[in-house]
This record gives C-alpha cells, structure tokens and sequence, in this order.
C-alpha cells in the first residue's frame, strides 16, 4: 500500500511537471505572437513618435566620396561602414569623420584584391572587415583596408552561400543564395574543425520576394536574426547552443498571405509581379528588433507603412509613412537601445526631417548642408 500511495505521489508530482512545462511552452507561443490589424492604420505627425532628430553628415573629401548605397553597416564600436555600387567600401567614425576606404584593394584580381562580392560584415572579435566571395573565399581586412588573411568555406556541395555572419572566434552562420532549394537553413560552420557542426531549419513565408539583406545583426553578446525574405518572424541566436529563438511571429489574420494562393503561378517571377502590384497583402520588407523594439517596414496595395511594437510595454503603432505632404519616413537600417538609424542625401534632407525636432546646432547643420556632400546619417530617438 506504500508502495502505491509512493507511486501515486510520484506520477502526480511528473504530472504537474509537465502540465506547467506545456503550460510554459504555450504562453512562449501566445506570447511571441504579434497580432497586426491592418485597419488600425493611423495618421500622425513625426513628433507624435520621436523625441528628437540627430544628424552625423558623412565628411567629403576627395579620398570619402562615396557611390550609391548598397549597404551600410553600424558596428558594435558605433563606426559607420558604407558599401556602395561600385564594390568601394568606405569607413566613418561615430561622428562621421572618414577612416579609410577600400580603394587599394578593390576591383582587382590579385590575393589580397577582392572584386566580386556576395556580402560583406564587420567582425567584433577580431575587429576586421570581411567580404565573401561567389569562390567561396573569405577575405580579410583591417579598418584601414590592410589585408590580414583568408578563410576558404570548405563544403562538399554546390550550394552558394550568399550572406554569412561571424558569431564567435571560429564559428559562422552561412545562408544560402533564395534561390536554394531549400533557402530556409542556416548553418553552423567551424573555421578551426572545418566543417559543418549544425544545421537549422527556420520558419518563413516567402523567400523570393526581397528588399533588404540577410541581417544578423549584434549588439554585444547578443544577436538579431532577420530573414532576407517578406517575412513574419524575427529570431535571436544563442550561440553557445545554436539554435534560434524566436522572439516575435506577426500574424494579420485573414489578411495574411495565403501560400496556397501563389501555387497557380509557374515562377518565383511572377509570384513577386503578383504580391508586389497586385495583391493586398501586408509585406514586411524588413524587421529591425531589440530587446526594447520590433520595428518592421510593410508594404500594404500602394502604401509604405511603418509597425513598431514596445516589448516592454506592449503598446502597438502601425503608421502610414507619409506624415503629411512634405515629411515622410525613410528606410531605417539598423536599431540601437531606442534610436533608429536611417541614411538620407542632403537634398532630401528635407522630406525626412521635421526641423522642429532638431536642437539649435543641427538646425544649423541642416540649413548650411550642401547638396553636393556625402549622405548624412539620421538618428530618431523613439518616445
């Protein structure tokens, strides 16, 4: 009889155990839940969501003048690295004062030259600069473009690897071209065992259609993963582990994109055509998140719109993109704390920027710009 009245205990206690572990397990789910309604569009004024406007002009001279943006990327030691469309990449300090660019080593052929590039990163462990090649070569730099070394991906299939991310000393996160047959992977490759130590399949919706880079974005031991794809999920990595978590999945109810839907079509072509001129899905074309903010551009029919949810306080803003018949919001490239970063030609100055939030001496800065000089780098502090 004991022995039962034990056993009883026993299958009690595993029972509770895993009712709360299940009960666990659904309010991560519930929770990482976004729920977006897409009538709840609002109009506003630039002041009703930002504090205030910062400006960092990039200096012109003759040794930093940059091309059209492809990229630009804001590092953990706040420098600004600006990739353009002729493969130059140029480096700014936080105050925008120019470093170094890439001219002596860009454009060639030669084992310390790079000239086609698949995607480029700043690695925080080593404080170098990274460009992948489609031979599948890492090539290496310091801030000031002197070539320190090379990493060959070593894997026996045919696969491009189109973008890839440091994520410690040895250890990179490899996705391949969205043209995969499979492009939802990440993979875990070891520089110092070379070879492939883990795989990860993830959740999207489509990966074809795409305005924004593959973006695993760090700030300090913490790491951001964005699909490059129209997609409803943002992940944070736990490196030591490798695995993804997730930390938000959009849903827009009845309005979500219905995958189903898209079978009829032949080609990714004409699924692209299809959402981005004819449909009336809402699109995220790019998330960017924190451990404060999910901000998430959407195209909605013909309007751009801007989602950005308080992780701390629940509260939710879905914004039309234009404020009013001069002022619009720009295309933000990476979050800080609670500072969006946007990069805008002096011209344009203008449609981007409410003057009334700017401070007496970036007013002056913003009045005495010349339209000729480098793009400026626009900070906008949340409220």
């Amino acid at each position: 009889m004991k022995n039962v009245a034990i056993l009883l205990l026993f299958l009690t206690f595993f029972l509770v155990i895993s009712c709360n572990q299940t009960k666990k397990k659904e309010k991560l789910l519930k929770d990482n839940l976004i729920t977006i309604d897409i009538n709840q569009v609002k109009d506003c004024e630039m002041d009703d969501l930002f504090s205030k406007i910062e400006l960092i002009p990039l200096e012109t001279n003759d040794s930093s003048i940059v091309g059209k943006l492809n990229r630009v990327i804001y590092t953990d030691d706040k420098k600004f690295i600006y990739f353009d469309d002729r493969n130059r990449t140029t480096v700014f300090n936080k105050n925008g004062a120019f470093i170094s660019n890439s001219s002596k080593v860009d454009r060639g052929k030669g084992p310390m030259e790079y000239y086609v590039v698949l995607d480029i990163v700043f690695n925080q462990f080593s404080n170098t600069i990274e460009i992948l090649g489609p031979d599948r070569n890492i090539l290496i730099y310091d801030t000031l473009f002197n070539f320190v070394g090379r990493k060959k991906i070593k894997i026996p299939n045919e696969i491009l690897y189109y973008y890839f991310y440091p994520i410690s000393n040895d250890i990179y996160a490899l996705m391949p071209t969205e043209l995969a047959k499979n492009p939802y992977v990440v993979t875990f490759y070891d520089f110092k065992k070379n070879k492939v130590i883990k795989e990860l399949t993830y959740n999207n919706i489509f990966s074809r259609l795409s305005m924004t880079e593959f973006s695993i974005r760090s700030v300090g031991s913490n790491f951001y993963f964005s699909p490059a794809s129209t997609t409803y999920y943002g992940y944070s990595i736990d490196c030591k582990e490798l695995t993804l978590n997730p930390i938000f999945h959009f849903d827009f109810g009845k309005n979500n994109i219905d995958l189903n839907d898209l079978n009829r079509f032949h080609d990714y072509r004409e699924v692209t055509n299809y959402l981005m001129t004819e449909s009336s899905y809402p699109l995220p074309l790019r998330n960017l998140f924190n451990e404060k903010y999910i901000v998430s551009s959407i195209k909605m029919k013909n309007d751009f719109l801007t989602f950005i949810y308080n992780l701390n306080t629940g509260e939710k803003i879905f914004v039309k993109n234009k404020y009013s018949n001069k002022l619009r919001a720009p295309q933000y490239f990476t979050i800080e704390d609670n500072v969006l970063f946007a990069i805008v030609q002096p011209y344009e100055l203008g449609k981007y920027v409410d003057i009334k939030l700017l401070d007496k001496n970036e007013k002056f800065n913003f009045e005495n710009m010349s339209e000729d000089n480098n793009p400026v780098i626009v900070k906008y502090f949340l409220k």
